[in-house]
């Protein structure tokens, strides 16, 4: 997680505020109403685990994932918001149970399913009464309990990462908070906190290799303010810097009829300019910038339906004509080492291949083979597998090269707009461009944070459509407040999305691996002092395909989960 992008998602108002969290609510009733705030309360419920990867559809007969864990190999680990923050632990039985003890009555908690140190997933507490703008249950990641709570059956799914309590198996010991609480804008400057919690860190010290917020580096908050009906709705902006707010037009990033009819918001009143942002010269759409260049030498590639199966192809020439090579990506796709973790390989001259054959058949497409290989990278053993093949220029059956293969590439610095790459080559070259060049590295810039499909059939499916504002690169985070005290705020956001990888196998075949990845980020908020804020950020990025290749990018089966606790300083 780097500096630059220490929110791994940024989702949007309008995709997440459609009900007011914690805006008048009615008061609930508890079962332990006489605890003082703090006090030691229990915490249970029931794990279930279950499996929604949809990563198999490609995959050979007997390959679908099934869950690598146990239910009593797992703990729930639970954190409040308050400082010092308190925790809890409470181990899993065979049936899924589980207990834990924490001072944390009437404070915002988040919990983590843990295995041994590492986290499997992270609760997120599902409001099927609140819906957002695509129909989606409402989830929020921190709640604050009133007395003992039992929340009943919990879905732990490994493969998305997360484990959903549904509220309304609790909904009486939630906390209820009317009003709006601390308003947070304002320029604040990071610095490292102490007395975290187990499994958490702090600011990474400044001017060192870190994947995360640094010290000394400034953020700009702001909140907004609408209303539906009486009731306040607050929003949190969070912006790499005002001047990267100003360069987009101080504005909302959306009308303010969208919020009303998506959201039956009202921001007339909230003193911020309501409309799209205004994106900065020279980047047509937002995002494909005028002067981009190739970063990487390119083939004519790009994906292809066969049979009903989305398949990837690149251009090759042999003495006997001119061909495609063809690949597909099954859950069992890429390299992995000798203890069966990914294994990410950057640099594919420094692979010394010692076996390899191509015995095994696909009968969905009979032209492809499945070939297994193995050898040694930096030292260490890998082994690979990967579907692919040779076929005719009309796909229609295998193609035998013969002699020399040829795979003609585009030269790195070539424009992007020229004639000699292809339509999906080009916006292949401009997304490459982007997201090497778009991040503010000089004066603040406005450009478009946009969702890319890289394994798109067509040209004009390779910006993924999404419902909501589309939202600005250094534009950290946007989405709805949820107060749980005067003092304490939370905001969670979650997307979904394709990315694409460049990898080749050992014969030099190119392929594109499509990953779909999903991206989560909580924030809880507490004040401090009026000029001190004290920020808890948890953050995950999952493949949910969950092979190899696209594993050994983001983190490892579990992902990329980072926990981290630190402080803000008003200037």
């Amino acid at each position: 997680m780097k500096s630059a992008r220490w929110n791994m998602c940024a989702v949007g108002l309008l995709a997440a505020a459609v009900a007011v969290a914690g805006c008048g609510k009615k008061k609930s009733s508890v079962s332990d109403g006489s605890l003082a705030e703090g006090a030691a309360i229990t915490i249970s419920g029931q794990l279930a685990l279950e499996n929604s990867s949809s990563a198999a559809a490609l995959a050979l007969d007997g390959l679908n994932a099934t869950s690598d864990v146990s239910v009593a190999d797992l703990k729930v680990y639970c954190v409040s918001f308050s400082f010092p923050p308190k925790a809890g632990t409470g181990t899993v039985d065979a049936d899924g149970n589980f207990s834990l003890s924490i001072e944390a009555n009437d404070v915002a908690v988040g919990c983590f399913v843990l295995k041994g140190t590492e986290t499997v997933a992270t609760m997120t507490f599902e409001n099927s009464e609140t819906k957002n703008v695509n129909g989606e249950t409402q989830s929020d990641s921190r709640l604050a309990f009133s007395g003992n709570t039992n929340m009943g059956k919990i879905a732990l799914d490994t493969a998305t990462g997360k484990a959903k309590a549904s509220v309304a198996n609790f909904k009486s010991a939630v906390k209820a908070f009317s009003g709006n609480g601390f308003d947070f804008s304002g320029n604040w400057t990071l610095k490292a906190s102490t007395d975290l919690p187990e499994g958490y860190q702090t600011a990474c010290a400044a001017n060192t290799q870190c994947e995360g917020p640094k010290e000394g580096e400034r953020v700009f908050l702001k909140r907004i303010v609408g209303k539906r009906g009486e009731a306040d709705v607050s929003v949190a902006s969070i912006w790499s810097s005002e001047d990267a707010f100003k360069a987009c037009g101080s504005r909302l990033g959306f009308s303010n009829a969208e919020a009303q009819a998506a959201a039956g918001v009202d921001f007339s009143n909230s003193g911020v300019t309501e409309g799209p942002f205004t994106w900065s010269d020279g980047w047509v759409e937002g995002w494909k910038y005028t002067g981009a260049v190739t970063q990487r030498p390119m083939r004519d590639c790009g994906p292809y339906n066969l049979n009903g199966i989305g398949v990837f192809r690149c251009k090759a020439s042999a003495a006997n004509g001119t061909f495609w090579e063809v690949s597909l990506n099954s859950r069992d796709s890429g390299c992995k080492l000798a203890d069966g973790t990914p294994a990410k390989i950057d640099d594919w001259s420094k692979v010394t291949w010692t076996t390899g054959n191509c015995n095994g058949t696909f009968d969905k497409i009979p032209a492809l083979k499945v070939c297994t290989s193995g050898g040694t990278y930096n030292g260490a053993a890998i082994s690979c597998q990967n579907i692919g093949g040779a076929m005719t220029d009309d796909m229609s059956a295998a193609f035998q090269p013969s002699g020399t293969v040829s795979r003609s590439e585009v030269a790195v610095g070539t424009t992007c707009s020229s004639n000699s790459l292809g339509s999906m080559q080009q916006l292949q070259c401009y997304a490459d461009y982007y997201f090497q060049n778009s991040r503010n590295q000089g004066p603040a810039k406005c450009v478009r944070d946009v969702q890319l499909n890289w394994g798109a059939p067509s040209a004009d499916k390779f910006v993924m459509r999404t419902n909501g504002p589309t939202r600005a690169r250094e534009q950290h985070l946007m989405g709805l407040v949820n107060y749980t005290s005067t003092n304490t705020a939370a905001l969670r956001d979650e997307k979904e999305y394709f990315r694409g990888f460049p990898v080749k196998d050992k014969d030099g075949r190119e392929s594109f691996v499509n990953c779909k990845i999903i991206e989560a980020m909580n924030i809880s908020m507490t004040k401090l002092t009026d000029s001190e804020i004290l920020f808890e950020m948890t953050g995950t990025q999952r493949s949910v395909d969950q092979n190899p290749l696209c594993n050994a990018q983001t983190g490892g089966e579990r992902g990329m989960v980072q926990k981290m606790m630190f402080k803000a300083v008003k200037q």
